[in-house]
């Protein structure tokens, strides 16, 4: 992803690209913006990291977005680790 920032943010620079997540903020990321590289199609959904599936999405809508899926897989490993950490063993 770190290559299709520098081509989005030409783009940006242009005259602003759509938001690719659900938009609470107008819709199109202008210049001068906070916004992060967001999945078209979310990896969980199936999605790539191929260009064709990347675009601009401000920073807000991206977290706001993917964030729910990405805190449920954290809590899961999180939960697993917990559940074989041999430290807290009864004796």
């Amino acid at each position: 992803m770190t290559k299709a920032r520098p081509i989005l943010q030409a783009q940006i620079n242009a005259g602003g690209l759509p938001c690719v997540n659900r938009c609470r903020m107008g819709g199109v990321v202008f210049p001068g913006q906070k916004w992060d590289v967001g999945h078209i199609i979310g990896l969980a959904q199936g999605g790539t990291n191929a260009y064709s599936n990347l675009g601009a999405s401000h920073s807000h809508c991206n977290r706001s977005d993917g964030g729910r899926e990405g805190a449920r897989k954290t809590n899961q490993a999180k939960a697993q680790t917990r559940n074989t950490d041999k430290r807290n063993q009864p004796w």
